[in-house]
């Protein structure tokens, strides 16, 4: 039998406060025995629903390690627009496995699953010198109004969130160098720690945190300018988020609008004064010191600058062609034509090619970061024509 709010309260009351007995409580209220058994202990309170949770239906092991594996082939890649929704993995199941529960029940279970993978992050915090952060950017820019895409090396200090950037035609591993040694040169030190993702120009063998080996060139530098290198896992951003949002503050507050400029050197420039804007005027939320008072602390604590700065180019023995031109990573560079046939030193930094012929610098070109390219200079061939 089912009675209404009233009658419950009534007989709660009547046996709780008053002590009256069940016989006499169904007597007075008019209803049977074992309706106030059933309502007396409050175990059931009338008009309430009793939910329990759906059931999954079809849902066995052979679906979940499906869709688990769907989660996993996402997270294994970096194309945001081309991974699964529920939708999708629905209609997959239909057609691989013969699935036959509903969308919703996908849904549901995809969500579960989901949530049990949400990693957990804790806040940093450092100490001044500690660590600085680095990582490259992508943007485009209009050198003599042609349309390039340019990478932008960006660096911040861990402790006082100071700023640093620069941009260069390539993202290679002579960029690179040139970028960490520059951050060191703005900064006026070198911190404990550097810390970037597993891109190639950095490792030479395995990935993130299991990094064994590293480029020669990023090992001579760790050795010159004495920090510790460290790797954060792979599309981990949270594991060096400082920088992360730096590239993003370079490129919208440099790169926007489309920059029409004629060299990088005029861009890095614009770049260098909103990094010396930036030390001047921000103060980080939560912080109770600005950047410029944390710097101040900071720059006292980084280690000295080697005597000299390390030269970061790379270098190689190459024989003259009979066209008078070098090859170097598909692209021809031209050298004074009496070279012919003789043995030359090229050092190709982040921006240049330079040839040296007996301990003298006979070339100098921009250099080439495309493909099957040529850079000819008229002087050159004088003397032939």
């Amino acid at each position: 039998m089912a009675i209404d709010m009233e009658t419950y309260k009534k007989i709660r009351r009547l046996h709780l406060v008053e002590g009256i007995p069940i016989r006499q409580i169904s007597r007075d209220l008019g209803v049977s025995r074992n309706t106030v058994k059933k309502y007396i202990h409050g175990d059931i309170i009338p008009g309430e629903s009793k939910f329990s949770p759906r059931q999954k239906l079809v849902m066995n092991e052979e679906v979940i390690k499906f869709m688990k594996a769907c989660i996993l082939e996402d997270n294994e890649h970096t194309h945001t627009k081309q991974r699964h929704t529920a939708k999708r993995i629905w209609t997959r199941l239909q057609e691989e496995l013969g699935f036959t529960g509903s969308y919703s029940s996908v849904k549901v279970v995809l969500r579960e699953l989901k949530n049990k993978n949400n990693e957990v992050f804790l806040p940093l915090t450092f100490n001044p010198a500690e660590a600085m952060q680095i990582d490259f950017g992508s943007a485009h820019v209009y050198i003599h109004e042609e349309k390039q895409e340019i990478k932008y090396f960006c660096a911040r200090l861990a402790y006082s969130a100071h700023i640093f950037a620069k941009v260069y035609l390539a993202e290679r591993e002579e960029c690179f160098l040139d970028g960490v040694v520059s951050a060191f040169e703005y900064f006026g030190g070198v911190p404990r720690e550097v810390l970037f993702d597993n891109a190639r120009v950095a490792v030479s063998e395995g990935y993130g945190r299991h990094v064994t080996k590293i480029t020669k060139g990023y090992e001579t530098l760790v050795a010159h300018y004495a920090f510790k290198p460290k790797f954060c896992n792979v599309r981990s951003g949270n594991e060096k988020g400082i920088v992360e949002n730096l590239v993003g503050l370079i490129r919208r507050n440099t790169m926007v609008p489309i920059p029409r400029i004629k060299s990088l050197q005029e861009l890095n420039l614009k770049i260098k004064k909103s990094c010396d804007n930036y030390l001047e005027t921000h103060k980080v939320n939560g912080e109770s010191l600005s950047v410029k008072e944390k710097f101040q602390l900071e720059a006292r604590n980084l280690l000295a600058l080697p005597n000299h700065p390390l030269d970061i180019s790379k270098r190689d023995y190459k024989r003259v062609t009979k066209f008078s031109t070098i090859t170097f990573e598909t692209n021809k560079y031209s050298l004074p034509c009496e070279l012919v046939g003789k043995e030359v030193i090229l050092k190709a930094g982040h921006s240049e090619i330079q040839f040296l012929y007996q301990g003298k610098v006979i070339a100098t070109h921009q250099r080439i970061f495309k493909k099957n390219k040529s850079s000819y200079q008229l002087a050159h061939y004088l003397k032939a024509l």
